[in-house]
């Protein structure tokens, strides 16, 4: 009778697992809906080509001007991008010193390899807005001592000359508007001392190859003062090779040597052109 009964429960658990399988085998499974199975499509797709907009495209990039510094201890180069967000990077090629300018460009390195003089403009977005009011686009001048860190802005600076020594910079600024002669003023400053010393009219200048002697061309209203200087920027002494009311060009120094040639007008009548000598 125990025997029986034992055998009795041990047939029930033994079936009862097996029909519960089987119901749950028969029982249909559900089918996802067509919007499920878009979702698990795009899940599994693997992605495209990112499509590039207008905005990607001004940030694209390419190398401008670059060089090192006369020792080869610095090298400065230009980023400049197709929306015109430029940026002039300077970097110790030992070490992690750094220093970057937005929209500058036109760097050069003295000679000492203590300075170096770059142009600053303006962003797209001003020269747009001055262009359309007519207004004149100016530069800035970066002055940056390699030996500090610091750098020195200076407003309305049309053209920079560092001396061959580098001890000197030749500043001249812009021409005023509605002004006829050629002349501007110009800053010479001792890097050195920090000191400037001005000069007015100045049409050309430049310095000799060996030495700190900057020879200028003046061109005045009415021609009134023009001539020619020769300043001795070490010793502060000025020369006046020749001073007429006539135009002045084509200043140039001789190789190498302390020589310097340059073209005077002609006197000659208004309805004449004019010659030179």
């Amino acid at each position: 009778m125990r025997n029986s009964l034992l055998l009795l429960l041990t047939s029930f658990l033994i079936l009862v697992p097996s029909s519960l399988r089987a119901s749950a085998e028969e029982k249909p499974q559900e089918k996802p809906t067509e919007a499920e199975s878009g979702k698990e499509a795009e899940k599994k797709a693997p992605e495209g080509p990112k499509k590039l907009t207008e905005a990607d495209y001004g940030k694209w990039e390419r190398l401008g001007q670059w060089g090192l510094s006369p020792d080869g201890t610095w090298l400065a180069y230009q980023v400049r991008r197709v929306d015109g967000e430029n940026k002039l990077h300077l970097r110790a090629v030992k070490g992690d010193d750094k220093h970057e300018w937005k929209y500058a460009t036109g760097q050069t390195f003295s000679n000492d390899n203590r300075w170096m003089a770059f142009r600053i403009g303006v962003s797209p977005k001003v020269k747009e807005r001055m262009t359309k009011s007519r207004k004149p686009v100016r530069n800035k001048l970066g002055l940056h001592d390699l030996k500090s860190g610091k750098t020195e802005e200076f407003d309305d600076v049309a053209a920079v000359r560092l001396s061959e020594g580098g001890q000197f910079l030749l500043m001249r600024r812009y021409k005023p508007d509605g002004q006829k002669h050629q002349g501007v003023t110009a800053i010479v400053r001792d890097l050195k001392t920090g000191k400037d010393t001005p000069f007015g009219n100045v049409a050309s200048a430049s310095w000799m190859d060996d030495g700190a002697l900057l020879a200028m061309v003046l061109d005045a209203d009415g021609k009134v003062g023009n001539g020619v200087l020769v300043y001795d920027a070490a010793s502060g002494r000025l020369h006046s090779l020749d001073t007429a009311k006539r135009s002045y060009s084509s200043m140039t120094w001789r190789k190498d040597a302390a020589d310097l040639a340059i073209l005077r007008e002609r006197e000659h009548a208004k309805d004449e052109d004019a010659s030179f000598e």
